[in-house]
C-alpha cells in the first residue's frame, strides 16, 4: 500500500482567475455596471417610449449584483484568513 498523505509545506495553487488582484478588477467593474443599469432604469421612469425596456436594466443590476456579492465575499473570506494565519504566526 502506498503512503498518500499531502506534504504540510505544499501550497494550494490558485486559478489566476480566483486571485486577489482579478477579484479587485470584478469588483469594480461589477459596481461600474450596477451603476450604468441604475441609469438605465432612471432614464427609463423618465421617457414614456422606453417604459417597457426597463427590464433590460432590471436584469443586469440582478445579474451584476450577484457577481459583485460573490466575489466580494470571496474577496473578504480569503482577507480575513489570511489575518487569522498572520496572528496565529505570531
Amino acid at each position: 500500500m502506498y503512503y498518500e498523505e499531502s506534504p504540510f509545506f505544499k501550497k494550494t495553487i490558485l486559478p489566476w482567475y480566483h486571485s486577489d488582484g482579478m477579484c479587485l478588477i470584478k469588483i469594480f467593474f461589477m459596481a461600474l455596471t450596477m451603476a450604468f443599469s441604475v441609469i438605465g432604469i432612471q432614464v427609463a421612469n423618465t421617457l414614456p417610449s422606453w417604459y417597457g425596456f426597463k427590464g433590460i436594466p432590471y436584469a443586469l443590476l440582478i445579474l451584476s449584483g450577484i457577481v459583485f456579492f460573490i466575489n466580494l465575499g470571496r474577496f473578504l473570506k480569503r482577507k480575513v484568513q489570511m489575518l487569522g494565519k498572520a496572528k496565529k504566526r505570531y
